[in-house]
């Protein structure tokens, strides 16, 4: 293609439109501050729908929010409730594929205004700590941006004990034990939050997986 000077005003105007659109987003709540990845080791299999209910009812989620969407590589089948898999577990292991097919759980949790009075000072000291001036005002405002508050759980239907984690991560359990890997997109404090609040309730320790740390 030749390189006239329309061709250069058009990317330029391409690119500004970019810039434009993604301020936008930013400013409107879409794209998230940040993106984190923890795990911790289970007992058995049985254990990942197990934890999967007791995270998303937390008193701090918004059952509205929550939503299961599956991507699809090159595989025929929707794998859509992760208790329907664990008698075909051994059956669908392709672990050098897992990545082909994933069951996204995606939740939100409710705005701090409607927390418990204790779990709104919580997690108000915890954004306070662990993050910017500006996002403590904005999620202590009585209306925090929705992305500040989102995050999701990866579930792998060809390797559903997600033991490959174990390469890269030390988890005090044996190298077979399947991992929960928890993913959140939003403020640190309310991710320090959620998994204090997991801790409380199951005994679990979580662990840096990939993305940003605490």
């Amino acid at each position: 293609m030749k390189i006239t000077p329309s061709v250069i005003v058009g990317l330029l105007f391409a690119v500004l439109l970019l810039v434009l659109v993604l301020r936008i987003w930013v400013k409107g709540g879409i794209v998230p501050p940040h993106e984190f990845a923890y795990g911790t080791a289970l007992r058995n299999c049985e254990a990942i729908p197990e934890r999967m209910d007791q995270l998303l009812s937390l008193d701090a989620m918004d059952s509205n929010e929550i939503q299961i969407e599956t991507f699809v590589g090159n595989q025929e089948k929707a794998i859509q409730f992760v208790k329907t898999l664990l008698p075909y577990k051994d059956f669908l292991r392709n672990e050098a594929q897992q990545d082909t097919v994933i069951v996204f759980v995606y939740y939100g949790l409710k705005q701090p205004s409607n927390l418990s009075q204790a779990a709104r000072v919580e997690v108000s000291n915890l954004v306070k700590q662990l993050d910017t001036p500006k996002q403590s005002a904005e999620s202590d405002s009585g209306e925090c941006p929705k992305n500040f508050l989102v995050g999701n759980l990866n579930i792998y239907p060809l390797a559903l004990e997600n033991t490959s984690w174990h390469t890269t991560v030390e988890f005090a359990a044996p190298k077979e034990a399947p991992v929960l890997e928890i993913r959140f997109m939003g403020l640190r404090g309310v991710f320090r939050y959620l998994l204090d609040e997991m801790t409380r309730k199951t005994g679990d320790s979580f662990v840096h997986l990939d993305g940003e740390s605490i």
